[in-house]
């Protein structure tokens, strides 16, 4: 791929094609100008991004990458081979670069997107100018911050290629794909139907199509359930002791006790409502408990336990 401005041997060819750039530039007042070197050809990879000294800023073809997004009224940019392009937008790109035998993350701010584009570009001028040093040589280039080397490109042919990794964070673009009845039937907090109609007249902007008078909604249902109630007359009561006990095991209790239990289990008498309680270390000791239990009441009132 041919790709920079010194692969243009008449100096006179290139002079004049720089004229008519001024020309319109000078038509154009109100619109920024970019300027790239590279050819509008593609021999690389997608992740390749050329290191480019004649590009004014960093560019890419490919929006998907942004994390940080805006659009731009479109700027005009010349390509090496004298073709025009237009940026449609600007914004940040979070990479991941090779330095040596480790990864550096990076965040490339200010890329111009071009959807046109077939390459991406990183722009010389634009890195020294944001406090960066660049160094070539025959293997490769270098950029270096006051910390050390931050990102290397490795040559291929006559260009230097840096081969990016994009991070996998998204830019994302809230929308609404419909606006129906249901729509602001929930967003006004599950409002009727037929005052949601009424205030469809009322109002600009909801524009809705058709107001269902007799809809399904699920939270509607759900939220507007009337309890059952529990029966006013009270429950058949045992009427003698020891006719029905009921039982209870609770636990495991976070705090243990001094003698290391950490569950206990309740036997009540129906009848009394008396309450005897018992600790267990283990939950499996509850049936030992319960003969326990039943042993001490039925010889304290000579009756037995009809129903647990």
């Amino acid at each position: 791929m041919r790709s920079f401005v010194s692969i243009i041997k008449k100096l006179g060819h290139f002079k004049k094609k720089n004229d008519e750039k001024e020309k319109v530039n000078q038509s154009c007042e109100d619109h920024e100008q970019m300027i790239v070197a590279a050819l509008s050809v593609n021999d690389h990879t997608t992740y390749d991004w050329i290191v480019d000294s004649g590009a004014t800023q960093h560019m890419t073809f490919q929006q998907k990458w942004f994390t940080m997004y805006e659009w731009i009224s479109p700027r005009r940019v010349f390509m090496g081979d004298d073709i025009v392009l237009d940026a449609i937008g600007k914004g940040n790109i979070k990479a991941t670069m090779q330095t040596g035998d480790k990864m550096s993350h990076t965040t490339i701010a200010q890329v111009l997107h071009v959807p046109k584009m077939k390459n991406n570009l990183i722009s010389v001028s634009k890195l020294i100018f944001e406090g960066f040093k660049v160094e070539f040589d025959k293997d490769g280039c270098k950029v270096n911050d006051a910390q050390g080397v931050v990102a290397k490109a490795q040559r291929d042919k006559n260009l230097y290629l840096f081969n990016v990794k994009v991070r996998k964070d998204k830019a994302h673009i809230a929308i609404f794909l419909d606006e129906g009845a249901m729509f602001w039937h929930e967003r006004l907090g599950h409002f009727n139907m037929t005052r949601l109609k009424d205030l469809d007249a009322m109002v600009n902007g909801m524009n809705l199509k058709e107001v269902p008078l007799h809809h399904v909604c699920e939270a509607c249902i759900e939220g507007k359930h009337q309890r059952t109630y529990f029966p006013k007359d009270e429950m058949t009561r045992a009427s003698k002791l020891l006719d029905l006990v009921h039982g209870d095991v609770c636990g495991p209790m976070k705090t243990t006790s001094h003698g290391g239990a950490r569950y206990f289990v309740t036997f009540i008498d129906d009848f009394l409502r008396k309450t005897h309680a018992y600790l267990l270390i283990m939950k499996g000791e509850v049936f030992d408990k319960f003969k326990e239990y039943k042993a001490l009441v039925e010889n304290q009132i000579d009756m037995k336990i009809k129903t647990f």
